[in-house]
């Protein structure tokens, strides 16, 4: 695949069609490409029209696959062709979905906007000031010390929000880059993973620390 940058794990098989696949989104063509790796290591290209390169991807609490491409645009599906859910005033990098199915998006214009999961704006500047597509969203899994505030990763500065849009600076000094380069994702351990594509490495936070 050209440009490969997003992946997700589709346990149930939704988009696959093969429970345990890997979902990668990338570019090809002069389009987008959605592909599955499957458990056997096979692969085969899902959909590859409509949208074009692949930003970020994740599963709503529905099941409903939720994914940004450069169009601008956020899209969906539940295993048929994607459809778009809606389009952005600027390119959409990282999202989040909260517990009631609301989709936070970081845009290259530094801020975050919030949808609702029907695709109507919710707020257009829930934060602003923001490092634009150097922009990563995680929400928290509740155990692990995080709670299930919506952590930022703002270029070099790690931020936790509140749901009024209240940020505090939790860590700094974090190398992010090239846009959609740099994976922010709690693990099943419960803790941060963060990966430093310029220092070729990958942080684990767990608690406040760093290892």
């Amino acid at each position: 695949m050209v440009d490969p940058d997003a992946v997700l794990f589709d346990a149930a098989g939704l988009i696959s069609g093969v429970p345990n696949s890997v979902l990668v989104g990338g570019a090809g063509g002069g389009g987008g490409v959605l592909a599955a790796i499957f458990p056997d290591q096979t692969a085969t290209v899902i959909f590859n029209s409509g949208f074009a390169d692949v930003d970020d991807m994740k599963f709503d609490h529905t099941g409903r696959l939720v994914f940004s491409d450069d169009f601008p645009q956020v899209l969906v599906s539940n295993g048929s062709t994607p459809t778009v859910l809606f389009s952005t005033p600027s390119r959409p990098g990282s999202i989040a979905i909260d517990d009631d199915n609301r989709i936070f998006v970081a845009l290259a214009d530094g801020t975050i906007r919030i949808y609702n999961a029907d695709g109507s704006l919710a707020d257009g500047a829930f934060a602003t000031g923001l490092a634009g597509l150097d922009t990563y969203l995680a929400f928290g899994p509740g155990p692990g010390g995080f709670g299930k505030a919506l952590y930022v990763l703002s270029g070099s500065n790690l931020l936790s929000f509140n749901m009024r849009g209240k940020a505090t600076i939790i860590g700094s000094g974090f190398s992010v880059g090239p846009s959609s380069g740099t994976g922010f994702v709690f693990g099943p351990d419960n803790a941060l993973y963060v990966s430093e594509y310029n220092e070729n490495r990958i942080l684990r936070i767990s608690r406040g620390h760093v290892q």
